[in-house]
């Protein structure tokens, strides 16, 4: 019973207690044992509190592995063309091997070309010209050239004839006209539609690919043949052997980005969305998480820390164009205001 009068509530009611003849109460266990009872309770559970957060402290932390970024690349392919040209062909891949076109074949007087082969004493298996050429390293072709041979005059004298011969009338040929060297145009469309052209003459008719000028989110690639070529078989200051007029065209790899959004809630725990664009693309569509914490509840999201900016609800697609950071907003607000 308390001094105001109103009864307190014991837990742990006891039994009517005797003294007995050596000074204990009775129903009650010497006082001694009680303090050591009471200390091995308490030893115990201080044991069982410190096991439970060692436990708690040694679990392993779980991480993903993070795959590293694919290695780019480069062959080339360097075709002797045996007359003091040396033409370059590269590619890229990130695989271990990425196929190059053999080249025209050089115009040389009194030889006659068979093919394209990776020793000058190569006698069979040669490369023919427009084929594909898949690389594994760096590769030196040479050009295998045949010596043209000429009829020689017979050196047996002429049968004699028994009529007799008739006077030989000889007659002026007139001398065959040297055939002018051919003159070759090379174009370059560039990729914004603008466009150059270069001429060359001789034989080999030999120039120099052009620069390609730079596009935002793009990567140069090189010129090729064709306009809906993935890749660029040569390369921006690469010498090019023409045996016609040819048409060039700017390669470019579009790039990828990546845009973020970041929502950070009412416990300042935060949680990141992304998208990806490439190219011309400028945005890319997110849709807000479900995010619960508890202990709150959240309406929506704004893009402004003053709850002031616009606002969206769960599920709502939001446009990113850069990378974004979105705001809890709190009880009662609305999210569609």
């Amino acid at each position: 019973m308390s001094d105001t009068g109103q009864e307190i509530f014991n837990p742990f009611p006891q039994k009517p207690s005797t003294i007995s003849s050596n000074g204990n109460v009775g129903n009650q266990p010497p006082k001694k044992n009680n303090a050591i009872t009471a200390c091995v309770i308490a030893g115990v559970v201080i044991i069982v509190f410190v096991l439970i957060i060692a436990r708690n402290c040694t679990q392993p932390i779980k991480q993903e592995p993070v795959a590293p970024p694919p290695t780019t690349r480069e062959f080339t392919a360097k075709f002797n063309h045996r007359n003091g040209t040396i033409t370059s062909v590269s590619c890229r891949t990130t695989e271990t091997s990425c196929p190059v076109q053999a080249p025209d074949p050089p115009q040389l007087q009194n030889f006659m070309f068979r093919g394209w082969a990776t020793s000058v004493n190569v006698t069979s298996g040669f490369i023919t010209p427009g084929s594909n050429i898949t690389l594994r390293r760096d590769e030196t072709f040479y050009a295998i050239l045949t010596p043209i041979t000429k009829p020689q005059p017979s050196n047996k004298p002429a049968a004699k004839s028994q009529t007799p011969s008739k006077p030989v009338t000889k007659t002026q040929t007139p001398s065959k006209p040297v055939a002018p060297s051919p003159t070759y145009r090379a174009s370059f469309v560039s990729w914004n539609g603008s466009s150059s052209s270069d001429v060359c003459t001789g034989n080999p008719c030999i120039l120099t690919a052009p620069n390609i000028a730079s596009r935002p989110n793009y990567e140069i690639s090189g010129w090729a043949t064709s306009a809906n070529a993935v890749r660029g078989s040569i390369q921006p200051k690469q010498r090019i052997t023409l045996t016609r007029n040819e048409t060039y065209y700017a390669i470019t790899t579009p790039l990828e980005r990546t845009i973020t959004a970041t929502f950070i809630a009412f416990d300042r725990s935060t949680r990141s969305l992304s998208c990806k664009i490439s190219g011309d693309e400028t945005s890319c569509t997110i849709r807000v998480p479900n995010i619960r914490i508890t202990g709150y509840r959240t309406i929506g999201w704004v893009d402004n820390p003053g709850l002031n900016g616009k606002r969206y609800c769960e599920n709502d697609p939001i446009s990113l164009t850069h990378n974004a950071t979105y705001y809890a907003i709190p009880d009662p607000f609305d999210c569609r205001r």
